[in-house]
């Protein structure tokens, strides 16, 4: 099975993150469980990160985001992050790739 990979550019619009860390769900066509997945927030927040991404059901991924400063983080709303999907999942034994 041929491995593929795609980029996709999303609005994602995440509620306030507490100090720590927590999965929150987006909404990105294409993705299916089981892909890997890795995403970018184009502009930096301080205390603000990424702590990793993953295709949580078809067409939604789980971002979790962390906070290492004292308070409540608000992200910047209806930023375009960029996820890249990696699959073999949509593509045949011929090479023909499926991404809806």
């Amino acid at each position: 099975m041929k491995a593929t990979v795609k980029i996709v550019q999303v609005a994602l619009t995440p509620d306030v993150v507490q100090p720590g860390s927590a999965e929150q769900l987006f909404l990105v066509p294409g993705v299916k469980l089981g892909d890997f997945v890795g995403v970018n927030k184009p502009t930096p927040q301080s205390g603000l990160g990424i702590g990793g991404a993953r295709a949580s059901a078809n067409g939604q991924i789980g971002l979790t985001f962390t906070n290492d400063s004292g308070g409540p983080i608000l992200p910047i709303q209806e930023e375009f992050y960029t996820v890249m999907i990696a699959s073999g999942s949509h593509c045949d034994d011929r090479g023909e790739c499926d991404w809806k």
